[in-house]
């Protein structure tokens, strides 16, 4: 059976509890996270583990395809930037039985949470960083898929307040959260 396995980190892949940008370790953990899950030599994902940017993402699946070959190579997909460049889009591809997944990172981009009281409260901080903003918002403009399911490790319509713990969610950085709604 042909199946494709992909994701990104998440905090205990990452090798920090609630890790972000920070945690020095970013490059060999999300290289170390991409060997697990066997992401192709080739791919832009593994390009971008590699140069230390994140693991995140997209991939197009087209179900009008024969059985087992759902899967649409990047380049002919045409949505990922870094595999086909602004100067060399001219993705034609669409299908009524596609789906495009995006999947973000929001550890190796992410501003450290606020501390103390003010981890209690949204701040201004930044959930993917500019560079996969811009990377995201190119992708999306460009998917001509049926459907678009965009991944995240972290919730991000909860808004749990109080809680025991401070947890990790998008609404602890609205302006990153109305940029995705957007």
């Amino acid at each position: 059976s042909n199946v494709t396995i992909f994701g990104t980190v998440d905090d205990h892949d990452y090798g920090q509890n609630n890790g972000d940008r920070t945690y020095k370790y970013r490059r060999e953990s999300g290289l170390a996270y991409v060997d697990f899950v066997g992401e192709p030599t080739d791919s832009p994902i593994r390009r971008r583990a590699a140069s230390g940017k994140g693991v995140y993402g997209v991939k197009l699946f087209d179900f009008a395809r024969e059985k087992g070959d759902e899967l649409v190579p990047d380049i002919e997909a045409g949505v990922d930037p870094d595999a086909v460049s602004n100067e060399d889009y001219n993705s034609k591809f669409k299908a009524t039985r596609s789906v495009a997944v995006f999947v973000l990172d929001v550890r190796s981009n992410r501003d450290p949470w606020p501390k103390g009281i003010n981890a209690w409260f949204p701040s201004d901080g930044d959930m993917l960083g500019e560079e996969q903003w811009r990377w995201f918002e190119t992708a999306l403009n460009r998917s001509k898929a049926a459907v678009n399911v965009i991944v995240s490790g972290l919730q991000v319509h909860a808004d749990r307040f109080p809680s025991a713990t401070v947890a990790e969610e998008w609404v602890k950085f609205p302006k990153s959260r109305q940029r995705l709604y957007d």
